[in-house]
């Protein structure tokens, strides 16, 4: 069953790079011959492309949500998604219609898909971690836990 963990972000955007950073934090900790680990500044259709052909994907993202305080860490309803406009905007895909995009395209899309999210500010300042809001730092280590659940659960290890 191949399973992949995929963390979104600008590593050098501040806090856009959160889910870099979480995914790098949980690379040091898990090694699974089932499980990829994949990082990158992706939008659009990459996205497609990276998480097709996999049974289960865990994304890992700085979310723009302004009804959560900044550095939550919350997982993503995907069924009301739609009425979500953090993760559309930063990455210029509706993630529903992405996966629909993928069905009717014919590629084998996960039957499994969780993002979670970390609430982020919007920024263009330049800067990597250094320029990362100290609430959002302080997530990481519960959002890689959090990373740690879910993978030990669907590779029961």
């Amino acid at each position: 069953m191949r399973t992949l963990l995929l963390g979104i972000g600008n590593d050098i955007l501040g806090d856009d790079g959160v889910g870099i950073y979480v995914v790098r934090e949980a690379k040091k900790k898990i090694s699974h011959p089932d499980l990829d680990i994949v990082e990158g500044l992706w939008g659009g259709f990459t996205i497609l492309d990276i998480i097709k052909g996999y049974n289960k994907v865990l994304i890992v993202d700085g979310v723009v949500d302004e009804s959560k305080p900044i550095g939550e860490v919350f997982w993503v309803d995907l069924e009301k998604l739609r009425d979500h406009r953090g993760f559309e905007h930063s990455h210029n895909i509706h993630l529903p219609t992405l996966l629909e995009v993928g069905d009717k395209m014919g590629y084998e899309m996960p039957d499994v898909l969780r993002v979670l999210g970390i609430s982020i500010a919007f920024t263009q300042e330049f800067g990597g971690y250094d320029k990362m809001s100290e609430d959002v730092k302080t997530a990481i280590p519960y959002a890689t836990e959090k990373v740690f659940e879910v993978i030990r659960e669907w590779l029961c290890i």
